[in-house]
């Protein structure tokens, strides 16, 4: 739904080259009801999911009707499984999401006996737990059925199975990853000193988009001179970094 604000065969996290899918904010996909989505209260849903950003907003990235589950990341950058339908929480990780990495994502149910993984370890918090039953309507891939809560960022391996899957499975899935050193981003980083280590104090931007060559400072004082680096993050996880050489840079006065 709304092709325009949907990036497809997007790099993705698995070793086997498989693309992803970025969503913009506005984009979104649905899939028409099935009984084979009606998995009610034993269930498994997982995705790879990786943030556009880091902005703290509530975004789901997997959803059923109303009386189905929701999966997103919430205001706290925590995992999340809730009841769809009034939003009623059902269990938290102990764990956050707070880079712009690809992350393995899992939430088993079977009853009353819930829990939560990342990448391949069990984050499970504490568990309120409510029963799940038939869903109502479409099951909705990077926004709830609103949709008022969309995904900002890359989707990709979203699945839905109708079991508890085992923690070695989830594990499993994990392994999965790329080990290969793709791109992740590039941090722009700026400092008044010369011969600088670039640090969080120094970062001015952050650029999801490997294909952009020029980067614009419209955040520099006039009439001083700065120096800057870009570094590039790639591979799986955290990634490694490497940094470029340095440049230096002197702004003419206003008006000039």
């Amino acid at each position: 739904q709304n092709a325009s604000q949907v990036t497809r065969a997007e790099p993705g996290p698995l070793a086997d080259g498989d693309l992803a899918t970025r969503f913009l904010g506005t984009g979104y996909v649905s899939v028409p009801d099935a009984a084979v989505l009606h998995v009610n209260d034993v269930f498994t849903a997982e995705a790879w999911i990786r943030r556009a950003d880091l902005v703290a907003r509530e975004m789901v990235f997997l959803s059923q009707g109303s009386t189905g589950f929701r999966f997103q990341l919430n205001t706290s950058n925590k995992l999340e499984l809730l009841k769809a339908n009034p939003g009623a929480s059902i269990v938290q990780s102990t764990a956050t999401i707070t880079d712009t990495s690809w992350h393995h994502v899992a939430a088993t149910k079977s009853g009353a006996t819930v829990k939560l993984y990342l990448d391949g370890v069990d984050v499970t918090g504490t568990v309120t737990n409510t029963t799940l039953t038939t869903p109502t309507g479409s099951t909705y891939v990077a926004t709830n059925p609103s949709p008022s809560l969309p995904w900002f960022g890359w989707v990709d391996e979203a699945a839905i199975y109708p079991a508890a899957l085992s923690s070695a499975r989830v594990q499993a899935h994990w392994n999965a990853r790329s080990t290969d050193a793709g791109f992740q981003r590039y941090e722009i980083h700026r400092s008044a000193t010369a011969q600088f280590t670039p640090s969080p104090s120094t970062l001015i931007a952050t650029v999801a988009d490997a294909a952009l060559q020029t980067y614009r400072d419209t955040s520099a004082r006039p009439s001083a001179t700065f120096y800057y680096k870009v570094v590039v993050v790639a591979g799986p996880g955290a990634g490694t970094s490497y940094v470029s050489n340095e440049v230096e840079g002197t702004l003419p006065a206003d008006g000039t």
